[in-house]
């Protein structure tokens, strides 16, 4: 199996010139990426986020648009599924990022291994660094 990720900073968007954002649009398309993360995604949210649907459609991928419309992400939803989006609340960044979790198809239902707290014995696991002795 192949994981085709992609990054893209197209300046502004493509700056509101239609055949440059089109032209990148088809260019990212080419490379057939699983996971596609752009940033610079401004107007996208505009007129009902028309520009981002249009994404989605020339991209063959589902998008989620973060906060303010500076990123995005875009997926292969055959091969991952959407599990959660992560809202910003409070944090430092500027121009917050597109958070969310997304299940690789192929390895099951379960998003991660179970989890469970630490054992309360004192068995060092196998492969812990033992303390050095003195003397």
């Amino acid at each position: 199996m192949r994981i085709n990720v992609v990054t893209c900073n197209f300046e502004n968007n493509g700056g509101g010139v239609p055949h440059r954002w089109e032209r990148m649009h088809q260019r990212l398309r080419s490379l057939k990426p699983s996971l596609l993360f752009r940033q610079e995604m401004w107007g996208s949210e505009h007129e009902g986020s028309l520009v981002a649907y249009r994404a989605e459609n020339v991209l063959g991928l589902r998008g989620w648009l973060g906060q303010g419309a500076s990123t995005a992400v875009f997926a292969d939803t055959e091969l991952l599924t959407p599990v959660r989006e992560w809202q910003e609340r409070g944090n430092p960044w500027v121009m917050p990022p597109t958070a969310l979790t997304l299940r690789l198809n192929p390895a099951g239902r379960t998003p991660c291994p179970s989890w469970r707290p630490p054992s309360t014995s004192t068995t060092p696991h196998p492969h812990a660094a033992r303390p050095k002795r003195s003397g």
